[in-house]
């Protein structure tokens, strides 16, 4: 059940700038309060307390660390809850000295500012713990934070009263077919609200304000396109389903947009809820601070890395710039593109590359324009062919009488493909017997084929196949009677290998399911029995 008195604020400023060139970087603060209470200028509280307002900040602040690359850091992300005016003012000054002191480190970097606020509003009024917060307060605090770029989400009632002068309501605007076809790099704000002027904003009993529910619904549902689900696609999707379900609850609340001192636009991504399935490693040798740039600079992430220290981070798959951060100046060490799955390495370029392991290719990528001291190299690590060459010996027996010779050699060819295993194997198969009152040999020729995957653990591969092999045995008995008998044998083959980056490789293999075939004894009779073998091949790699 909804109560129209009971109005939630959510003020929302997370968008990433499109720069001017790939090896753009970009940094994201965020100031989030979340305020159950509210008092006007007289001291009064003209709204009852909001049910979900403060839990919706913690929830939104999680979202934006996970989602939309905030740092957890606490000068750079800070949530307030039951705020005051004074405990807003510090918290905006934190900020400011830390973008101040990371431009000084960094050098000019484009920076976005999120100020998001959750709570009671009233005629242009954000309503804190002691006392409102009017419009020209609200744009002091961009200014004061003075980023590339704002943005603000406001879930209020009457929230459109807040716009400043100059400011053009545009319900339904949308952002990439109204502004100009070129790269967003100017000062700007885009604010939302979740209501006009004259309306109320819903909060419901159970799911908390309708327009905050849906907009951090958008982070994991909305439309993706590219690398990431770009602003526009989170706007019409709250939009949309904030309308939609007002108007089921005979309700009308009808989400604005506003634009000021905006120019030029492109896919501009706030979202980026892909899995992180690459890694990057960087070797001991390697120091120094680094950024790696998704998406033109959208998605920024820095990384140090200390002399010594063997550092693996995971990253995500698309379009990529790795650069070098040395103060003012920034260098781009590679603009490359990464597969899922993939693995590269960073090291300095007088390291010694090691071969390519079973099942995997290395390709060097030479950085070009890096300072004297930082000459390194990249490999990617990616999928390959590998073919492997070799001789192998195996022992093994049956049960229940099935003719099956104990002893084989083989000469056995194995692909791999990444993950996945196949190998052929062609062999002599021999052995012998003598009973009490009988005896024989058999000598034949035998086959196998088998593919399954494989998993690697350091320099150790473990595979797991099924396996096939045929036997045509030439069994010679003390009478001299000679019998032709053929053997069929399903299987699980279990095999280890190592070392899987050397060229002479061995491995050690258990095979054991079961056998078809005719007895030892003279009578023709074919049956099933269990067959289990282990053996060991030596392997040479020939690609």
């Amino acid at each position: 059940m909804m109560n129209h008195r009971n109005c939630s604020i959510f003020l929302f400023c997370a968008v990433l700038l499109m720069a001017a060139n790939a090896s753009a970087a970009t940094l994201r603060y965020a100031l989030i309060v979340g305020n159950n209470r509210g008092v006007d200028e007289n001291g009064n509280m003209p709204f009852p307390a909001l049910r979900h307002a403060q839990s919706e900040a913690a929830k939104l602040r999680d979202k934006l660390v996970g989602l939309s690359n905030f740092a957890p850091d606490r000068d750079r992300t800070i949530l307030l809850t039951g705020a005051t005016r004074a405990e807003l003012d510090r918290a905006v000054s934190v900020l400011a000295e830390r973008r101040r002191r990371d431009e000084e480190l960094l050098g000019a970097v484009d920076s976005v500012f999120l100020f998001y606020f959750t709570g009671h509003g009233l005629e242009g009024r954000l309503l804190l713990r002691d006392g409102p917060l009017s419009a020209r307060e609200i744009d002091g605090v961009f200014n004061r934070m003075d980023a590339d770029l704002a943005v603000g989400v406001f879930d209020a009632c009457h929230s459109g009263s807040l716009s400043p002068k100059g400011i053009v309501p545009t319900p339904g605007f949308n952002l990439l077919r109204e502004l100009p076809d070129e790269v967003l790099n100017a000062k700007g704000r885009i604010w939302y609200v979740s209501s006009s002027a004259r309306q109320v904003s819903w909060e419901d009993r159970e799911m908390g304000g309708v327009f905050t529910h849906y907009f951090m619904e958008a982070l994991d549902r909305a439309a993706r396109s590219g690398p990431g689900i770009t602003l526009d696609s989170i706007w019409e999707y709250t939009r949309t389903r904030t309308m939609a379900y007002t108007e089921r609850q005979n309700r009308r609340q009808v989400p604005e947009q506003y634009i000021s001192e905006l120019r030029g636009s492109a896919p501009v991504y706030f979202s980026f809820p892909m899995k992180r399935s690459a890694t990057l490693t960087f070797s001991p040798d390697i120091e120094g601070r680094f950024a790696l740039a998704y998406a033109g600079g959208q998605l920024t992430e820095l990384i140090d890395k200390k002399k010594g220290e063997k550092k693996s981070v995971a990253v995500f798959a698309g379009n990529v710039s790795l650069i070098f951060m040395d103060g003012s100046r920034r260098t781009t060490v590679e603009r490359f593109h990464i597969a899922e799955g993939e693995q590269l390495t960073l090291k300095d370029a007088i390291e010694t590359e090691p071969p390519d392991a079973v099942g995997e290719r290395r390709r060097t990528l030479f950085a070009k324009g890096l300072p004297e001291d930082h000459k390194v190299v990249m490999t990617k690590k990616r999928k390959g062919l590998s073919l492997l060459a070799g001789a192998d010996y195996a022992f093994g027996s049956a049960t229940n009488g099935v003719l099956f010779a104990r002893h084989s050699v083989g000469l056995p060819v194995r692909f791999d493909y990444s993950h996945f295993t196949a190998a052929l194997r062609m062999g002599a198969a021999f052995d012998g017997r003598d009973y009490p009152v009988w005896g024989y040999e058999a000598k034949g020729v035998a086959a196998a084929v088998r593919a399954g995957g494989s998993l690697d653990a350091g320099k150790t591969r473990f595979t797991l196949c099924a396996d096939l092999a045929l036997a045509h045995l030439w069994q010679r008995f003390d009478s001299g009677d000679t019998v032709k008998r053929m053997s069929l044998s399903p299987a699980v083959h279990l095999a280890v290998l190592l070392p899987r980056d050397q060229r002479l490789i061995a491995e050690f293999f258990v095979r054991g399911g079961a056998v078809w075939g005719e007895g030892e004894s003279a009578a023709p009779t074919e049956h099933w029995g269990a067959a289990v073998s282990a053996g060991m091949t030596f392997f040479v790699r020939l690609l």
